[in-house]
């Protein structure tokens, strides 16, 4: 029986989003937010929702998500 896998730009989109998230957490732990900061959270929340988006799409289409979905 062949096993379910996502594609391999998933799996970077993944990562990414993992990576990107652990520095912000770090950051924002580390300082209050600034202007600067204040611009850019919501671009890079957007880039994160982005690339979840695009692997849940993916799992979606690959029957991933039937059981949840009642499908």
């Amino acid at each position: 029986m062949k096993q379910s896998q996502i594609s391999i730009e998933s799996y970077h989109k993944l990562n990414r989003a993992k990576n990107l998230l652990h520095f912000l957490y770090l950051d924002l732990i580390q300082k209050d937010i600034n202007g600067m900061q204040q611009h850019v959270l919501p671009h890079i929340v957007s880039y994160i929702a982005d690339d979840l988006r695009w692997v849940l799409s993916e799992l979606k289409q690959q029957g991933f998500c039937d059981h949840v979905l009642k499908k």
